[in-house]
């Protein structure tokens, strides 16, 4: 979508637009940049989705050892594909080799995040670190971890609430992969 089409429908004149993207939207209510930049996420206009969020792309790598889990990750693409962000998802085919290839592959489209489910972190995170792209682990435990412990974070929960004085303590949830592996 080009800017004119993109200023027709956000009923503002082309360069109101022109100025959001380059940062000269200093006379531009807080009220209409926002209804604009709003816009811009849900239709899909890219140039104000970056102008939006100077320091984002919009572009999520997901990396997984093989495609077994890609149906436990559908709701959060799903949400991340919401709040206008792409993903492109591969898989390290379970080799050290082909995840170096794919997380230089990923460097070289430029995303902004990497969800990896590593094969070797220790020589491998290096790909990213070198052009500080940040990531998160998926199916790990420790600082960058995307999944948390939630036997024990349960358990220091639950302990947390009895040394208040609760002695009446429920967990409500629906039934999903996160239940089975506490039970």
């Amino acid at each position: 979508m080009k800017v004119k089409e993109f200023a027709k429908i956000a009923g503002v004149s082309p360069s109101t637009i022109s100025k959001i993207i380059h940062h000269n939207d200093q006379n531009i209510s807080a009220e209409t940049k926002e209804r604009i930049l709003s816009l811009a996420k849900s239709s899909g206009f890219l140039p104000l989705q970056i102008a939006g969020k100077k320091t984002q792309n919009f572009l999520l790598g997901i990396l997984l050892r093989d495609f077994s889990d890609l149906p436990k990750l559908k709701d959060l693409i799903e949400i991340l594909q919401n709040q206008g962000y792409q993903c492109i998802i591969s898989s390290s085919e379970n080799t050290d080799l082909e995840e170096k290839k794919q997380l230089n592959l990923l460097q070289a489209r430029g995303v902004s995040l990497v969800l990896w489910e590593a094969l070797n972190i220790e020589a491998n995170q290096e790909i990213l670190k070198a052009v500080q792209i940040p990531f998160l682990l998926l199916n790990e435990k420790g600082e960058k971890a995307l999944s948390p412990d939630y036997q024990s974070f349960s358990y220091f929960l639950t302990q947390s609430l009895l040394q208040k004085g609760h002695n009446k303590i429920a967990c409500l949830a629906v039934e999903n992969a996160i239940q089975k592996k506490i039970s």
